[in-house]
Formats: C-alpha cells, structure tokens, sequence
C-alpha cells in the first residue's frame, strides 16, 4: 500500500505542475507571492477604496501565467465583465 499511495501522490503532484506551471506547488502564508498576477490582485486590496469596481476580461483567467487565481478571492474587490 506504501508503494501505492507515494505513486498517487507524485502523479498528483505532476498534475498539478503541469496545470499551474506559473504558481509554487507549496505557499506560505509569510511568503511572498511570486507570480505577478496575484502581487497585482493583492496590491488592489490594500491601495484601492473597498467599494471600487474593477473591469477584467472574462477570459483573464485563461492566460499565461494567471494559473486561476481569482481576482474576486484575492483582491476582495467587485468584479465586471467585459467582453
């Protein structure tokens, strides 16, 4: 079962990789973030006004690099819709 379970873990950890290439597989909460999508998203949370509205292409989250980092979780700001 050892054997098993430590194949599971390193084909997870290859997926994820290969999925979020952009993104550290470990982050910490005293780290900062690398990628510059999410320096982005967390400088709007701490210099914009709470109530700011942001509009953003749909699709960003597709791009390279953006790895699925929502702006919405990060930034904890509203978000509209462009297309």
């Amino acid at each position: 079962m050892g054997v098993a379970v430590h194949s599971l873990c390193g084909v997870t950890v290859l997926a994820q990789r290969a999925n979020f290439p952009a993104t550290p597989y470990l982050e910490w909460p005293w780290k900062v973030d690398r990628n510059p999508w999410v320096q982005a998203f967390e400088w709007i949370r701490a210099n914009t006004p709470e109530d700011a509205y942001f509009a953003m292409n749909p699709d960003a989250m597709q791009l390279p690099g953006e790895d699925e980092h929502g702006f919405r979780a990060i930034a904890q700001r509203s978000l509209l819709a462009i297309a």
